[in-house]
């Protein structure tokens, strides 16, 4: 009886939560979000945008926009999800091409502020849409042509096994041991072997193999190792200051766990985004 009121009584209180993921769920279902948001991101491309930008380049600015709805409103809709990479790509040319028109103008080169012309700004544009275009169409076209076809990876590569186990944890001190000196102190090492001994002892391949180990053969200290591995290369980042070295881990570590550990649920994706 009383295992049956404590079930009730957490059904009960999950019921609210579970009915605010169906309805957002069904917001990002619905085709005309997309179209509203879209709407709106023109307005604002067209009215917010800088005014060295002419109409036409502020309305090239907003097509990776409606590319990147678009792609999203497909992924939402799939019923068996993979890593969204030309969703991920469609977000980081919007970010990178598309949003410096609402902030920038110009550039501050050593040699002082450089205003590119009209023309110029122009012909950027258009290989934007033009080069996401030509990306969206190749992906299109390399998945259709390998759905029969056997990763070549695959065919050559051995998959891990779990005797691998011991092996990336050999492998993982010395690569955190490199990473760290590469990092922090080049000096310490010789520039011939810098780069040499980097490749060898690659930290990021230690963090893909635990993960890869943890995941899919359920190995809990491969986890473990996977953690520790994240906490000193984002420690290290912190230290260098360099944003893209404590951000790379948690990305590698956030696909992984999509991928191999099915961790990742579209809430998740939903609020990154």
């Amino acid at each position: 009886m009383q295992l049956n009121s404590v079930s009730s009584t957490a059904a009960f209180y999950s019921r609210p939560y579970r009915t605010r993921e169906n309805q957002l769920k069904g917001v990002f279902r619905n085709g005309l979000t997309y179209f509203v948001a879209a709407f709106i991101g023109l307005v604002f491309h067209l009215f917010l945008a800088r005014p060295s930008y002419t109409w036409y380049q502020r309305l090239m600015a907003w097509i990776p926009l409606v590319i990147l709805l678009f792609l999203l409103y497909q992924y939402i809709r799939e019923r068996d999800k993979n890593v969204p990479l030309r969703l991920l790509v469609a977000i980081q040319i919007y970010i990178f091409y598309s949003i410096p028109q609402f902030t920038h103008d110009r550039l501050f080169l050593y040699s002082g502020p450089y205003t590119p012309t009209r023309s110029a700004l122009t012909a950027a544009c258009t290989l934007v849409v033009i080069g996401e275009l030509l990306f969206l169409f190749g992906f299109q076209t390399s998945f259709k042509a390998k759905k029969n076809r056997r990763n070549i990876y695959d065919a050559i590569l051995p998959p891990p096994k779990p005797e691998w186990s011991v092996a990336v944890v050999l492998f993982a001190a010395p690569s955190l041991a490199v990473y760290g000196l590469v990092a922090l102190r080049p000096d310490y090492i010789p520039a011939l072997w810098r780069n040499m001994l980097f490749t060898l002892f690659n930290p990021y391949l230690a963090l893909v193999l635990s993960l890869y180990l943890g995941y899919k053969l359920k190995r809990r200290r491969m986890l473990q190792l996977a953690s520790i591995v994240i906490l000193i290369m984002v420690s290290i980042g912190i230290i260098q200051g360099v944003m893209a070295n404590i951000i790379n881990p948690i990305l590698i570590y956030f696909l992984c766990a999509w991928i191999w550990g099915k961790a990742v649920r579209t809430r998740w994706v939903l609020m990154v985004l």
